[in-house]
């Protein structure tokens, strides 16, 4: 087995000069400030100032140092789009760090921008560069090039997660892949629904810039990306540039899908905690003396493999109260007890399933059953 670190490995191509075509000192960001209205109503105002650039450019010296330096991008990337979907990779940028730039010499983050040698042509097409900045943890991830006009003199600034700037949140993390071919449940499945006819309803206008792409050759038609291969020949009529109604539409249809993949991880969540809660019942109606929320805590995050195997710990080593004493016989006949502490087989049978219907402890469930007789 190979024991080569693959980060260092990455890094140390950085060394190399054949690899790479390098722009020194580019500035890539600088303080300012915009405002936005989001998709719900609300106005964001997201301020860069000039005390922020010298931890916007540590914050990206850390990344790099962890061996994930910022991406150069053939535009932005696109949430809403699959990986095959996404921009082609130009480079990274390396040594971010604070200087000045320009006539006036404007306070900014600059960094050396390592260009891929096969690709420095294509980078050089253009003219403009906008960052990919997080405001809640102050991150620059990537820089996009551009050929729209800019907004910032350096290039537009793109804000990847501006509903987050609004409370000051970190980032999401990625909603984790169930494994295996787990199907939906019945509330995933019409949570999935809802939001995939809305989809089709409101952005029907993408499936219109699709056809406008759709070539000649026997080739499947697909949406034009800088990772398919190259852009596919125009037709005469190249379709207009996004109106800021359809980059609008595009902000909003990302935020709609964040949010449906943050409530089907609570739907998941949700029906594992009931899991966890059942197996724990299962414990106390045997007799175990726990704490039902610790140990459905303790079940959650373990995988079903693990969970057996705390259960099997659980009876080996904590303490048991007796759930049945002897049934009393005299005179040839069963003795029919009055009190909890002396049910009979069907009466435990019936307070387990109390239990289990009710979500309550067993002295509450024995009670019950044994008043009804």
């Amino acid at each position: 087995m190979s024991t080569t670190d693959p980060t260092l490995e990455f890094l140390r191509r950085f060394n190399d000069p054949n690899l790479w075509v390098v722009e020194r000192a580019v500035p890539i960001f600088k303080p300012h400030k915009r405002s936005k209205k989001l998709p719900n109503g609300q106005v964001a105002s997201i301020e860069v100032t000039a005390g922020d650039i010298p931890e916007i450019a540590q914050q990206m010296v850390q990344l790099e140092r962890s061996g994930t330096p910022a991406r150069i991008t053939e535009g932005h990337l696109k949430p809403d789009l699959p990986e095959s979907m996404q921009p082609d990779l130009l480079g990274f940028c390396r040594s971010p760090r604070v200087g000045r730039f320009g006539p006036q010499q404007e306070l900014a983050v600059v960094a050396d921008l390592y260009y891929l040698r096969d690709k420095a042509e294509r980078a050089k097409r253009y003219p403009y560069r906008s960052v990919e900045y997080y405001p809640p943890t102050k991150e620059i991830r990537g820089v996009a090039l551009l050929m729209r006009d800019p907004q910032l003199d350096m290039g537009i600034v793109h804000y990847q997660l501006e509903v987050n700037s609004m409370t000051n949140t970190p980032a999401p993390a990625p909603t984790p892949t169930p494994e295996g071919d787990e199907a939906l449940s019945p509330a995933e499945e019409k949570l999935a629904q809802k939001y995939w006819k809305h989809y089709m309803k409101q952005y029907a206008w993408m499936g219109k810039a699709a056809a406008h792409y759709e070539g000649g050759g026997g080739g499947a038609s697909a949406m034009p990306s800088a990772t398919n291969g190259g852009m596919p020949a125009l037709s005469d009529s190249s379709p207009p540039p996004a109106t800021e109604a359809e980059r609008m539409q595009r902000d909003q249809m990302a935020v709609q899908f964040q949010r449906m993949q943050a409530e089907m991880t609570a739907l998941r969540t949700q029906a594992e905690r009931e899991k966890c809660e059942r197996l724990v019942m299962q414990l106390e109606a045997e007799g175990y003396n726990l704490q039902r929320a610790v140990e459905v805590q303790r079940l959650l995050p373990l995988t079903a493999a693990e969970r057996t195997n705390h259960l099997d710990y659980v009876r080996q080593c904590y303490s048991r109260q007796p759930v049945a004493s002897p049934i009393r016989v005299y005179s040839g006949h069963v003795e029919t007890p009055t009190s909890t502490d002396n049910p009979t087989e069907s009466q435990m049978e019936a307070a387990v399933q109390y239990m289990r219907d009710h979500s309550c402890d067993w002295d509450v469930a024995i009670s019950k059953i044994m008043k009804k007789g």
